[in-house]
C-alpha cells in the first residue's frame, strides 16, 4: 500500500505540472494577443502604427514659395489627395483662367511637350518653327505630321478611315473664331470649349481635330475610329486632350475629336500610369523630374 500511495502522487504531481504548463500557455498566447490588440489600437500619429503616407513636402515637385497656395487650394478642395493639390497648383489651376498668366518662353514654344492652356499661353506673334501641308490645304508640325500619318495608314489597315478637319491655326484666326463663338454664345459658354488668341493648342501646329463621315466634330464621337484612335493614338505619341470628367482641370469641355501630339515617350507614360491630363503629366515630368 504505501508503494502505491507514493507512486500516485508522483502520478499526481506530474499531472499537476503539465497543468500548469498547460494553464501558462493559455495565458501568455491571451497576453500575447491583448498586447496586439492594443498595438493596433494605438492612435493614427502613434509612430509604431503610422501608414506610409506621402507627405505633400516630400513630393519631389514640391515648391516651398507655394505653399500657402497649397494650404488654400486644400482648404477648398479637402476631396482631394495631396498630391493632387500640389501639381495642380504648380500649373495654377488655383488661379481663375485667363489672369496673371504665364508666358510660354520663346525657346520653350517650339518643344515636343508643350503646355498651353487658360493658364500658359503663347505670344502674340509666335509661329512654329516649321510647318508641313496635310490634304494641301491643313499644316502640322512635320514631327507632328509623320506620326500622325504613320496613325492613319495603322487604321486604314483595319478599314478605318482617320480624317483630320482642323489643324494649325494663326493667332489671327483663332482671335476671330473666337469671338464669333462669343457673339453667337455668350463669353461664358465660349470660353468652355473654344480658346482665347495665343492660349490654343492649334496655334502649336500639334493639335488635331478630327470629323465623322458627314466631316462634323460631332458625329466623330459615335465611329469605330474614335475608339480605336483613344485606344491606340499613345502608340503614335497623341493624346486625347480633352477627357471626360476632367473639365475642372482642362478648362474645357469633353472633346472626343481632339488629339494633341506630344510624343510617343510622353504619351506612352500617360497611358501606363492613367494620367488622363496633360497639366498632371507637364508637371510630374517636364516642370519637375522624377527621382530615378
Amino acid at each position: 500500500m504505501a508503494k502505491r500511495k507514493r507512486l500516485n502522487y508522483k502520478r499526481v504531481g506530474l499531472a499537476a505540472v503539465l497543468l500548469v504548463a498547460v494553464i501558462g500557455c493559455i495565458v501568455g498566447i491571451f497576453i500575447f494577443k491583448l498586447d496586439k490588440t492594443k498595438e493596433n489600437e494605438k492612435k493614427p500619429d502613434d509612430p509604431v502604427n503610422t501608414t506610409e503616407k506621402t507627405k505633400m513636402e516630400d513630393l519631389y515637385y514640391y515648391d516651398k514659395t507655394r505653399k500657402e497656395r497649397y494650404e488654400a487650394y486644400q482648404k477648398l478642395h479637402p476631396e482631394l489627395s495631396e498630391e493632387e493639390i500640389v501639381w495642380r497648383v504648380d500649373v495654377d489651376i488655383d488661379v481663375d483662367p485667363y489672369t496673371d498668366m504665364t508666358m510660354i518662353d520663346a525657346k520653350d514654344a517650339d518643344n515636343t511637350v508643350l503646355l498651353v492652356n487658360k493658364h500658359f499661353r503663347l505670344s502674340d506673334d509666335y509661329e512654329p518653327a516649321e510647318l508641313e501641308p496635310l490634304y494641301d490645304y491643313l499644316y502640322l508640325a512635320p514631327e507632328a505630321l509623320s506620326h500622325f500619318e504613320e496613325m492613319v495608314s495603322a487604321a486604314a489597315l483595319e478599314d478605318l478611315n482617320i480624317v483630320a478637319g482642323s489643324t494649325y491655326r494663326s493667332v489671327d484666326y483663332q482671335r476671330g473664331l473666337y469671338q464669333s463663338y462669343v457673339d453667337e454664345d455668350g463669353q461664358e459658354a465660349a470660353d468652355n470649349y473654344s480658346a482665347r488668341a495665343g492660349s490654343s493648342e492649334h496655334h502649336t501646329g500639334r493639335a488635331i481635330d478630327l470629323v465623322g463621315p458627314d466631316w462634323t466634330l460631332d458625329s466623330f464621337e459615335a465611329t469605330d475610329e474614335r475608339k480605336w484612335v483613344h485606344e491606340n493614338g499613345y502608340r503614335y505619341g497623341f493624346i486625347l486632350r480633352y477627357q471626360k470628367d476632367i473639365e475642372d482641370i482642362t478648362g474645357y469641355m469633353y472633346e472626343p475629336w481632339h488629339i494633341t501630339y506630344v510624343g510617343v515617350e510622353a504619351a506612352t507614360i500617360m497611358h501606363e500610369k492613367g494620367i488622363k491630363s496633360l497639366e498632371e503629366y507637364y508637371v510630374k515630368y517636364v516642370m519637375y523630374h522624377p527621382e530615378s
